[in-house]
């Protein structure tokens, strides 16, 4: 067990049988966990996310107005506990709040505390011990040292760049990853083509369920200012079949995850992830869009976000 938002959430530590990881569930507890597969060294070899929600992700909403095709999505962000309408309390609509993401990586990085605040929902150790997210993070020189050491004189080709740090991440699941050098696209994996995500096929980084993956580019193409319903309240609803009318989905604005475990933007701004990092869905109270090129602007240069999942 890496960490887990309950201490009560699993009913015995996890384990291997049969070649599976046996994983289980406390009967009434609910929460999201990371567990891991180590080496007979100690290395730690793959993370796996748990999620428990308290409704079930798979009550699916047809979302038909995109470019493409129509798409079914999970009601809720991943590693939420449930969905929210615009009318609900504060306190349901954070437990509609999904857990937060580094774009192409497949671990997460937590979800926030409140809808006013700047820190993160508290996480424990095995031993129940509180984790201090705030120290878990790669700056811009310890990036820049792991990489040299590990690329020498191919500093720019951007896919050996992008497999040293992914490298890295899988090993290291609970390190938020900072990097401010533009030489890199400002990215943490340092790749400005790269397909951890994918819009048209699931990869091994996609963080959602078997059976779904993330939200391709074009799921929020009816989302703009005329189709929002009601006013802007800790989120916002959005009519997801129809122009300014028929059935509506509630997003909550929880902001995003920058360097040092800091939560910004939360309460006012909300920014979602989807396939292609250069254009998430972002919104706060005056207006909707998604943005042309986010890799060269220094507040989404690295941030992390909540998700959306599609049936696959």
């Amino acid at each position: 067990l890496l960490w887990t938002e309950d201490t009560a959430l699993l009913s015995a530590p996890p384990s291997i049988s049969d070649n599976r990881l046996v994983v289980s569930r406390t009967s009434g507890h609910y929460g999201n966990a990371l567990v891991g597969i180590y080496s007979q060294d100690d290395e730690l070899l793959w993370s796996y996310h748990i999620w428990c929600p308290q409704e079930s992700p798979d009550n699916l909403l047809l979302y038909n107005k995109t470019y493409t095709q129509s798409r079914e999505v999970m009601p809720m962000a991943l590693g939420a506990m449930k969905s929210a309408t615009a009318s609900d309390s504060d306190s349901d609509k954070l437990d509609a709040c999904g857990l937060y993401y580094q774009w192409g990586r497949k671990d997460p990085m937590g979800r926030p505390s409140g809808f006013n605040s700047s820190t993160l929902k508290t996480i424990y150790d095995a031993s129940g011990n509180a984790i201090d997210q705030t120290s878990e993070s790669l700056n811009k020189e310890d990036m820049e040292e792991t990489l040299w050491e590990n690329l020498g004189n191919n500093a720019f080709d951007y896919g050996l760049v992008e497999r040293v740090s992914c490298d890295f991440a899988v090993a290291n699941p609970m390190v938020f990853i900072n990097n401010e050098n533009d030489m890199w696209d400002y990215t943490w994996h340092g790749n400005p083509e790269s397909s951890l995500w994918e819009d048209w096929h699931k990869t091994v980084f996609d963080p959602c369920p078997a059976g779904y993956r993330i939200a391709p580019r074009d799921l929020y193409v009816n989302f703009d200012k005329n189709n929002r319903q009601g006013s802007f309240s800790n989120g916002s609803a959005w009519y997801y079949q129809n122009q300014g009318s028929g059935p509506v989905d509630f997003y909550p604005a929880q902001g995003t995850r920058i360097v040092g475990g800091t939560v910004t933007y939360g309460f006012y701004k909300a920014v979602y992830w989807n396939a292609a990092r250069t254009c998430p869905l972002e919104f706060n109270s005056n207006r909707v869009s998604a943005i042309p090129d986010v890799s060269k602007n220094y507040d989404y240069g690295n941030p992390a976000a909540p998700l959306r999942c599609v049936r696959d």
